[in-house]
């Protein structure tokens, strides 16, 4: 899990986001209201569908024609989460079974990190490093 994560505000631009991700080298940002209550997630691939859209189609896909795109037009709503205690198997179940590829962590309804696909493919590549086939 990375604890390290930052967020970013529903109502910031899509310039704005874009310089984010490569500033904090990253794929996915919580977003958050005013409040800095979680209202979604943000991935890369969110990023990259619109600008796809665009290349293929000439035109930005919104309902919002003549204002620029904000967090809150690409993000997903209602995110995939998980509780910080849980264990490493129930984040397993969900990455599965919902074909995900970050959950958000919380410890009750605070938001404590991200963790990615990637950071279990990491996770299990150092257990292996210490297990003993008997």
């Amino acid at each position: 899990m990375n604890r390290n994560t930052t967020s970013i505000l529903y109502n910031r631009s899509l310039e704005e986001a874009c310089q984010l991700f490569v500033k904090e080298q990253c794929h996915y940002f919580p977003v958050v209201n005013d409040a800095d209550e979680l209202v979604g997630v943000l991935s890369t691939l969110d990023v990259l569908s619109i600008a796809i859209d665009y290349i293929e189609n000439g035109k930005r896909n919104s309902k919002k024609k003549n204002t620029p795109l904000k967090v809150e037009d690409l993000m997903k709503r209602d995110p995939f989460r998980i509780q910080a205690d849980a264990a490493v198997q129930q984040a397993l179940d969900i990455f599965e079974n919902e074909q995900c590829w970050a959950l958000l962590v919380l410890s009750g309804n605070t938001l404590v990190g991200i963790v990615t696909s990637f950071d279990l493919v990491n996770y299990f590549t150092h257990q292996s490093r210490y297990s003993v086939d008997l």
